[in-house]
């Protein structure tokens, strides 16, 4: 199984390659200070004043105009303080070391409040995707995951950039590719190459196309082949497409998440 680096982008050498909402629990962070907790609502502030502006300008529904009262599994007093010891404490404190990554106390507390989920627990879930397919062989569909600053080392600097990151993965032997992709430094969304169902699908929570990233994929497909394979790969009957009816999020923080769960439920 191959590994991948810290995500920084810094190096294109094989470290670089992967190894393999009854309402959201709120956990209050002991730690935290006043003036943090104070930062944190006003950065949400700015995100809940983007969305309504995102949605006109996108002309598409978000949850919370068709969506009906779940009623979800009410979550137990232990389950609550085993939570609140994961994420309180110094940040710096590991949780878990996989796949040559340290998930970090700072690093879980992305997936607290209104935060956004950073790059380090993003490439973390991607690994636990793929571990899942290697147990599951012959059940669930093959699966490998680009790190996520993939997309933007070959957007910038081409596809010589990345080319060692697969040296030790046949990517083409997989049912699906998954890419995770930080829109502008700001937000994730999800690009999923589909081998065995030829497409080629870019999701946003937010419904905004991106035509960009469809068309690196595509580009990265033919020169991968063409560089393991010495063949030119056929891309004929491939399906390209932005889905821009997939599920969307109601706030502006949620966006790590979405795309974690798109390519869980793929």
């Amino acid at each position: 199984m191959e590994t991948q680096g810290n995500g920084n982008g810094s190096s294109g050498s094989d470290d670089d390659c992967l190894i393999i909402d009854e309402e959201p629990v709120i956990i209050e962070l002991d730690d935290s200070s006043e003036s943090e907790q104070a930062q944190s609502e006003e950065s949400e502030t700015e995100h809940q004043e983007e969305v309504p502006a995102m949605q006109q300008s996108s002309g598409l529904l978000f949850r919370y105009d068709f969506e009906k009262e779940v009623e979800f599994i009410p979550i137990t007093d232990g389950q609550l303080r085993e939570l609140q010891d994961i994420v309180t404490g110094p940040d710096n404190a590991p949780l878990i070391t996989k796949y040559s990554r340290t998930i970090t106390k700072k690093d879980i507390r992305t997936l607290t409040d209104l935060s956004r989920v950073n790059d380090t627990v993003i490439n973390f879930y991607m690994n636990l995707l793929i571990e899942r397919s290697q147990q599951t062989k012959g059940i669930l569909p093959s699966v490998y995951s680009m790190s996520t600053v993939f997309l933007k080392r070959v957007f910038e600097c081409g596809f010589d950039a990345v080319k060692c990151w697969t040296s030790k993965i046949d990517v083409f032997s997989k049912d699906i590719i998954l890419v995770p992709v930080h829109c502008n430094s700001k937000r994730w969304c999800m690009a999923i190459i589909h081998f065995k169902n030829k497409t080629i699908f870019y999701y946003d929570s937010l419904g905004y196309p991106n035509d960009i990233a469809l068309d690196v994929l595509k580009n990265y497909i033919i020169a991968e082949s063409l560089d393991k394979r010495k063949v030119q790969y056929d891309m004929s009957g491939f399906r390209i497409e932005n889905v821009l009816n997939g599920p969307q999020q109601t706030n502006g923080s949620d966006c790590g998440v979405f795309s974690c769960m798109t390519a869980e439920y793929i």
